[in-house]
């Protein structure tokens, strides 16, 4: 009931955000800017404040959970800097899962640095986020992620310019008394405009058998609905609590993400 009441608030947040404004910048499932559930080499505006919101079914995900929700705020400290904070609750499916299991706090940050290379402009991103313990670990999960990233645009035909995105990501998790796994793993993305004011985002990351169950995938459309509202829909199988691997079957997802005080 204490867990229902909290993704009530997150709709609740997230509708009167919808309402009082609008978003412009895609949002994964940590908070960056991204594409589906990885990052971009793209960072939000300097003085821009991005206000984010997301639900997922994440049931046959992970076998415990039906839902999760998640609120996100980030702003461009710097020209070429973001830095952002979430919060990520978990609705459980065993009666045995109860209070704040699995609940996530993170803090990530992105730099895009001044160099070109092979075409691509590239950043460096971080996250950091505390997993409250699951009933199967006894200790919080501390996840820390560092990736580089790398953003192209290609042009296809006379009109489409497609923004291509590889990257490798650093992932360690912290489980306390139950180990400390970590892995190297690949990824890449794409964004490709259909019409006007809508998009189609995909991304895919190699699997490793320390962190995944499979390789994380995902694909969604994103419709810009105003200068400064996203409202984005689709499918993944990414795990979104803390890191961001790649779990079981693909489950649908929506979020909307609204700019503030653009300079």
């Amino acid at each position: 009931m204490q867990t229902m009441k909290k993704l009530h608030a997150l709709g609740l947040a997230a509708g009167l955000l919808i309402a009082a404004s609008a978003v412009f910048a895609n949002t994964t499932f940590n908070g960056q800017s991204g594409n589906v559930a990885l990052p971009t080499a793209k960072v939000t505006p300097y003085g821009a404040l991005i206000v984010a919101a997301d639900y997922q079914n994440t049931k046959d995900i992970i076998n415990t959970e039906k839902d999760s929700g998640a609120i996100f705020v980030r702003c461009g400290i710097a020209e070429n800097a973001e830095l952002g904070v979430g919060y990520r609750i978990f609705q459980y499916a065993s009666p045995a899962a109860s209070g704040d299991n699995g609940n996530t706090i993170n803090v990530s940050g992105k730099y895009m640095t001044p160099i070109k290379l092979l075409g691509f402009d590239w950043s460096a991103s971080a996250d950091y986020g505390v997993t409250h313990k699951f009933d199967a670990f006894p200790d919080d999960i501390k996840t820390t992620q560092i990736a580089w990233v790398g953003d192209q645009k290609f042009k296809i035909g006379d009109y489409t310019m497609v923004t291509g995105t590889v990257g490798v990501n650093w992932t360690e998790q912290d489980m306390g008394a139950a180990g400390k796994p970590h892995a190297v793993r690949y990824f890449a993305g794409a964004a490709v405009p259909l019409i006007e004011n809508i998009t189609v985002l995909g991304d895919y990351q190699t699997a490793s058998s320390n962190l995944d169950m499979k390789s994380l995938y995902g694909l969604a459309v994103c419709y810009q609905a105003k200068s400064d509202l996203m409202i984005k829909g689709g499918v993944s199988n990414a795990y979104p609590s803390g890191e961001v691997n790649g779990a079981g079957q693909a489950k649908p997802f929506i979020a909307v993400s609204m700019k503030f005080n653009s300079k």
